[in-house]
C-alpha cells in the first residue's frame, strides 16, 4: 500500500454542507483527509474511524464544524455540491473508499438497487423473495422475507412466555 500525495481542489464550486469553508480551509482538509488515507489499486483506503455501518468518519473542528462520512467531505471538497436527497453510491462497492471518482450521487432506493444481494430470489434461509413473501421497508430502502419475520417474531415471543 502506498501512502497518497497531495491533491487540491481544482475548482471551486458551490456546497451545500461546506459553504462557508475557505480555499485555505478546503486545501487544509483535503490534506488532512489524504493523510489517513492509502492507495489500494484505485481506492483510496480510509484509515481513520468507522461509523457502526462500516463507513468512513471525520470531524471537521476548525472554523467550520462539521462531522461526517469522509467520502462525502472529500466529495464535497473535491467535486462541489450533492442535490438534496441524494446518497453517494460506491461504484467500486468498497465502504472505505473516499475516492471522489468512485463516487456517484443517487436515489437511496437506487442506491439498494446497485447493493449485490438486493435482487436475489431467495433470502439467507433459502425462501423465495417473491410475490406475497416480499416486504419493503417503510423508508423504502430494503426488502425483506415476509416468512423469515413471522419465524423471528414467534421465537421472540416463545422466549418472552419462558420468562
Amino acid at each position: 500500500m502506498k501512502q497518497l500525495g497531495l491533491l487540491t481542489p481544482v475548482k471551486r464550486l458551490p456546497r451545500t454542507d461546506l459553504d462557508d469553508m475557505s480555499e485555505v480551509d478546503c486545501i487544509f482538509y483535503i490534506q488532512i483527509l489524504l493523510s489517513r488515507t492509502v492507495l489500494y489499486g484505485d481506492c483510496w483506503i480510509w484509515q481513520g474511524q468507522v461509523n457502526a455501518k462500516g463507513y468512513s468518519y471525520f470531524k471537521l473542528q476548525r472554523k467550520v464544524k462539521y462531522s461526517g462520512a469522509a467520502h462525502r467531505i472529500l466529495y464535497l471538497l473535491i467535486k462541489g455540491t450533492i442535490a438534496q436527497g441524494l446518497q453517494l453510491d460506491h461504484l467500486c462497492r468498497n465502504k472505505l473508499c473516499i475516492n471522489p471518482d468512485h463516487l456517484e450521487p443517487v436515489t437511496g432506493i437506487e442506491n439498494c438497487r446497485r447493493i449485490p444481494y438486493y435482487n436475489r430470489s431467495y433470502c439467507l434461509h433459502g425462501h423465495s423473495m417473491s410475490g406475497n413473501n416480499v416486504g419493503y421497508r417503510k423508508d423504502h430502502y430494503g426488502r425483506y422475507c415476509k416468512r423469515c419475520s413471522v419465524i423471528r417474531a414467534q421465537s421472540s415471543h416463545k422466549r418472552l412466555a419462558r420468562k
